[in-house]
């Protein structure tokens, strides 16, 4: 062999060999971690150094399973996000969230004010307009408590003497602050704010819903859509004292809202541990392995650092049984309510526009100057556009919200004080909360009930057997079916007077024809009807309650049975059935009804021997009839005794 030559089996070629395999797996894990691992692992990394600070300052457990970044396309990419805290868990399956750098163009708060002032109303804006995206899929929002209500019940009864009382007096210093409202400084602040800067935001989501209750309350509130899209923007405030306001408008496709049974039910309110739950927990304990009690202490440092442990945030796999209609055969007989119908709300479309105002300071006064919208405080407010909606709401869903209010709006039963005018310097009070829903199409209207009346007939062994032992109830019904263009108005006051605090009700329904479920035919057909409720609460909290409503029937035609008033005083013994409240929780009511028919026809059947066909021909029916021109009813009904032996009810007919 020539000196010089290289041998093709030795050693060398070998070495080459195997660095040449090793170099190709190396490559291949390589790939295989960029392209399916390194979004997991930096998300993993990335959510302990998030939950290291909000663990311990927010109590707020996040983690996100997968999170990549794609500079380029302005995108951040995310999956199975969760949020959990003392009062609310959030979780989405996948999404992203896009920063639209190319555009030159976006929308501003002038372009904002100028659709407002257009008449668009609830989706006039414009979302493609928007520089950020956030696109969510599979979102659940679950919440089953509410802390700082029961945090404010605590200080308020004396348990929890560190957290803020009930209304508190505000803390006044010596020297005011005085406010120079010739000066645009402190709104260029406002206005050039990194927070304002980053709206509008287009926020758009596929399958969603949205969860309140818990192991204590016997039925959960579920409102799930298939897809909702809207815009989170801010503009300007009504009164150039506040900073801005923010606004929100979502548009939900065909949302359901409905009152889920909560097979997790515990009607105990203190949590204790089950036997499972124990002897699992012990079977746990009594299992550790040797290596395991070696690590622990190196465990325990890890999630002291970076992480919480499982017992401390249990993690929220879902509510899928709630989305579902699952048939629970072995269920307790207190949700056997034949008048039950859990679906509170369908419809094809809800519009929602929820709006607040970023308070300013109370200015100073003291020196010249009169400002005219000095009286205009911050608004807060939400209106709700509703296409073709069908609402299911009686005596049962009535217990459930009865329920589940008491639960996240806890009473006190305390008197509360008169709340204290904001000095200068001081942040302005929003005045009240406004709510307005409005039906752009024919809203149906349907109101279930137990009918007591009917009672002896069900209970009647023959007739059981002559339905074969296994007959399902039906259940009375009344139906209203209203015109579009009809509305409800409620106004929640946030300042409490030295009278207390007065909740505002108005309904206005067009066109409304009312149905029920003795003959199916109209009860009472007439052109508007007009409701005005005015609830007043003192700030004693066991003092008389003043509450008036006003009736407006406009030309009503009415159609009464007999078996028509049977089914009104079913409806008023299931709406007001169940347990009586004690004496040291009463408070006495007073109700006042002015039922006003202008232009009235009321129609009382006299048919030869009561058989009655055709409720609604005149041809084939003899009547009674009654009209005029003007009827005004006058009803008081007090209830200011603890279970009085007798209640005397005055009207005045005119």
């Amino acid at each position: 062999m020539p000196e010089g030559d290289i041998n093709l089996v030795d050693y060398n070629s070998t070495t080459a060999f195997w660095s040449f395999l090793i170099y190709c797996l190396v490559v291949i894990f390589v790939a295989v971690f960029f392209l399916f691992y390194a979004s997991r692992v930096f998300a993993q990394l990335l959510s302990k150094l998030i939950r290291w600070f909000t663990w311990r300052h927010l109590k707020a457990y996040i983690e996100f399973e997968s999170l990549q970044i794609a500079p380029l396309g302005g995108k951040i990419l995310f999956k199975n996000f969760r949020y959990h805290s003392r009062n609310q868990s959030i979780t989405v399956l996948h999404g992203f969230i896009s920063f639209r750098y190319w555009l030159w163009n976006v929308r501003t708060e002038e372009d904002q004010d100028a659709a407002e002032s257009k008449g668009g109303g609830v989706g006039a804006f414009d979302e493609d307009n928007c520089r950020i995206n956030c696109h969510l899929v599979g979102l659940e929002w679950f919440m089953y408590n509410r802390t700082p209500a029961y945090d404010v019940l605590a200080a308020t009864l004396g348990l929890n003497p560190d957290a803020t009382p009930l209304d508190p007096t505000l803390k006044t210093t010596e020297q005011s602050t005085t406010v120079n409202l010739g000066s645009d400084g402190q709104d260029d602040a406002s206005a050039d704010s990194w927070f304002r800067r980053t709206l509008p935001v287009k926020i758009a989501c596929e399958t969603g819903s949205i969860i309140m209750g818990n192991t204590h309350l016997p039925s959960l509130l579920v409102a799930s859509f298939p897809s909702a899209h809207g815009v989170y923007s801010a503009t300007k405030t009504r009164s150039s004292l506040d900073k801005y306001k923010t606004v929100l408008l979502v548009t939900f496709e065909t949302p359901s809202i409905d009152l889920k049974q909560n097979t997790d039910y515990n009607t105990n309110i203190v949590g204790r541990q089950t036997e499972a739950e124990a002897l699992d927990s012990s079977w746990r304990k009594n299992s550790r392995s040797r290596p395991q009690r070696l690590f622990r202490p190196l465990k325990e440092a890890w999630r002291a650092l970076f992480g919480v442990s499982r017992k401390e945030a249990e993690e929220w796999h879902g509510l899928p049984r709630y989305n579902q209609n699952v048939s629970h055969d072995n269920l307790d007989d207190k949700f056997a309510d034949y008048a039950m119908v859990r679906n509170v709300l369908q419809c094809n479309e809800l519009g929602m526009r929820y709006y607040t105002d970023v308070a300013g300071q109370v200015p100073d006064y003291s020196g010249s100057g009169h400002y005219e919208d000095y009286d205009l405080p911050p608004e807060w407010g939400m209106e709700l556009i509703i296409d073709e909606a069908v609402i299911s709401y009686g005596p049962w869903a009535d217990r459930q919200r009865v329920e589940i209010q008491n639960f996240f709006f806890p009473n006190s039963f305390r008197t509360v004080d008169i709340t204290p005018e904001a000095l200068p310097g001081q942040d302005r009070i929003h005045a009240a909360l406004q709510i307005m829903v409005t039906f752009s199409s024919t809203v149906t209207i349907k109101i279930p009930t137990q009918e007591k009346s009917k009672d002896w007939k069900y209970s009647d062994p023959e007739f059981q057997a002559a339905q074969g032992g296994k007959s399902m109830r039906p259940f009375g019904w009344l139906e209203f079916k209203a015109d579009p263009g009809s509305m409800i108005s409620v106004d929640i006051p946030m300042i409490y007077n030295a009278d207390g605090y007065k909740n505002v009700v108005l309904v206005d329904l067009q066109n409304l024809k009312m149905t029920s479920s003795v003959n199916y035919a109209p009860i009472i057909d007439l052109k508007e009807l007009k409701l005005v409720c005015q609830l007043q609460n003192p700030l004693i909290w066991n003092a008389q309650r003043d509450w008036d409503f006003e009736i407006t029937l406009d030309s009503a035609r009415l159609h009464i049975l007999r078996d028509h008033i049977t089914l009104f005083q079913d409806l008023s013994k299931d709406w007001t059935s169940g347990p009586a409240v004690d004496m040291a929780h009463f408070v006495p009511f007073k109700y006042e009804f002015d039922i006003k028919l202008p232009n009235f026809e009321l129609f009382t059947y006299v048919n030869e021997h009561n058989i009655i066909n055709e409720p609604t021909e005149m041809d084939e029916n003899a009547f009674i009839i009654a009209s005029g021109r003007t009827l005004d009813c006058k009803v008081v009904l007090p209830f200011l005794q603890y279970s009085p032996e007798t209640t005397t009810i005055s009207f005045d007919v005119e």
